[in-house]
């Protein structure tokens, strides 16, 4: 059986530590603004959204296509997410089951 190499790239994504063992970037490292708490950037990419729902990025991809997530911004191939919209919406009671 071959070993298996840990590479720093493999490392990063094993531990899931990116931007500074950040999982969702600061203000600093984006270019889009804060939301009022300063903590968030204005808009989400899909990993960043995945990390802040603690899902993967097939989920966050499977929810965009059936039009789950609010404040869904589409630039041709790019997807970006309104923070204050994804905020709102994950604090809201969801309801159970599909209706």
């Amino acid at each position: 059986m071959k070993a298996m190499r840990t590479t720093p790239a493999t490392a990063e994504r094993d531990t899931g530590k990116r931007h500074g063992g950040d999982l969702v970037p600061s203000a600093k490292a984006t270019s889009g603004g804060t939301d009022e708490a300063g903590s968030l950037p204005e808009f989400l990419t899909v990993p960043e959204l995945a990390a802040l729902l603690r899902v993967g990025r097939k989920a966050v991809y499977a929810a965009v296509e059936r039009g789950e997530i609010p404040g869904t911004i589409r630039v041709g191939k790019i997807i970006r997410f309104r923070t204050a919209d994804v905020l709102d919406w994950a604090s809201r009671p969801q309801s159970r089951g599909r209706e």
